[in-house]
């Protein structure tokens, strides 16, 4: 055995094959944008691999990240080949700014085969809009390749230009309070694209307790749109565009608010052509469903009227706005009914005056100006009084004129509610 164990030696040596370490030469092209979408992988840096003699295999690469970005918002570093076919990635969030990437195939390269490949980058959607981020390979090190191989940079150094972060659309929304069981409470939500792709689809979703009742319109640039489709859920609405756009979009739909006192989060996506379903910015928009009416006195002004049809009982309601806010305040009340003996009831339609309506409502005592205006047993939608930033202590005035042939008692009551329609 000792005597065939030299010749076995001798055979492994004479058939490995020579190897040859290469030289590979490192030149990069920009491509990154001006502006980076938020949640979109986005393509930075153009990378091409040639070999001056030998062969060279590359099995990873550290890319640096700099800018204003906070690193943590980086989600995802890629490297991909010319056929988009994505070869290496890293989705660690780091407070480091180098990120480290091995292939799943390596790039090998000689003198009659080069290599090339594309770093990308993906930021988060929580990323601060208006920050910068951009990549680089910061030296020849930052290759990893076989041992004996040298590697130097064609223009001496390899980075990507810096690219704004921006969202695909901001979103706003009024009113921003609302008071709690409010049917069909108005809503405008505003889409402001500001990323580089168009966008034909916007979706809204309504946080629990909500339920959307109707799509009013579709505004573009504030021109009302016909070209438009949607498809409404109990607490969604998505509008399809029938063309693709970069312009402002505002959706006016009603929704019948919680019924609790909380705060609520509507959140939103929008998408195109070239973009799949992704988040707005913010995030999610915080509403607040809150009592927004307090009254805190009644006082009876008249209490005694001829039943003739043209006196009337006067009334004044103290109420309380608990938050600042726009929009009418509404009020409806229920038929006059009384305790004691009769079925008689004052009907609120049984006037002739003031179109068939006994009841006013105003914001003055003199029944004149103020907005008033008539008082039945539903709320109009788009009737009551009107207010502007309103807060604190008001007086309002209920007239309730008395019909002819009403039987006379002292013993009238009704119950009367109140809203506000927050605008």
């Amino acid at each position: 055995m000792k005597k065939l164990l030299l010749p076995l030696i001798l055979l492994v040596i004479f058939v490995s094959p020579a190897f040859a370490a290469g030289n590979l030469t490192v030149n990069s092209t920009n491509v990154a944008p001006a502006v980076i979408n938020k949640g979109v992988l986005t393509n930075m840096l153009n990378v091409t691999l040639n070999s001056t003699s030998g062969a060279t295999n590359v099995t990873g690469i550290n890319i640096t990240i700099g800018g204003t970005l906070n690193i943590s918002n980086i989600t995802r570093i890629s490297v991909i080949n010319s056929t988009g076919f994505v070869f290496g990635t890293n989705t660690t969030n780091s407070s480091l700014t180098g990120f480290s990437i091995f292939f799943s195939s390596n790039i090998s390269v000689n003198t009659t085969n080069n290599g090339s490949f594309v770093i990308a980058l993906n930021v988060s959607l929580t990323s601060t809009t208006g920050t910068t981020v951009n990549v680089s390979i910061d030296s020849p090190s930052s290759f990893y390749v076989d041992a004996g191989s040298n590697v130097s940079f064609l223009t001496g150094y390899s980075n990507s230009s810096a690219s704004q972060v921006r969202s695909h659309s901001n979103v706003t929304i009024t009113p921003h309070i609302v008071d709690t069981s409010i049917v069909n409470q108005t809503f405008n939500y505003t889409f402001l694209p500001t990323g580089s792709l168009t966008l034909n689809n916007f979706s809204i979703n309504l946080p629990e307790n909500y339920t959307v009742t109707n799509v009013v319109a579709v505004y573009d640039n504030n021109v009302i749109s016909s070209s438009y489709s949607n498809l409404t859920l109990p607490r969604q609405v998505n509008i399809s565009l029938g063309y693709n756009t970069a312009n402002t979009i505002n959706v006016i739909f009603t929704a019948n608010t919680s019924v609790l006192g909380q705060t609520d989060n509507f959140t939103s996506a929008v998408s195109g052509p070239a973009l799949p379903w992704i988040a707005t910015d913010p995030v999610s928009i915080t509403i607040l469903s809150t009592p927004i009416l307090n009254v805190t006195g009644i006082m009876a002004l008249k209490t005694v009227a001829l039943a003739n049809g043209t006196d009337y009982w006067t009334f004044k309601l103290t109420v309380n706005v608990t938050q600042v806010v726009s929009g009418l305040l509404q009020f409806r009340m229920n038929d006059w009914s009384r305790t004691d003996s009769g079925a008689t009831n004052i009907s609120l339609s049984s006037c002739i005056t003031y179109t068939g309506n006994c009841a006013i409502l105003s914001s003055t005592s003199d029944f004149t100006t103020g907005g008033l205006f008539n008082v039945t047993n539903n709320y109009n939608l788009n009737q009551g009084l009107n207010y502007t930033s309103a807060f604190g202590f008001y007086d309002i005035f209920l007239k309730m004129i008395v019909p002819s042939g009403t039987p006379i008692s002292s013993n009238w009551y009704t119950t009367y509610y109140m809203a506000f329609r927050s605008s």
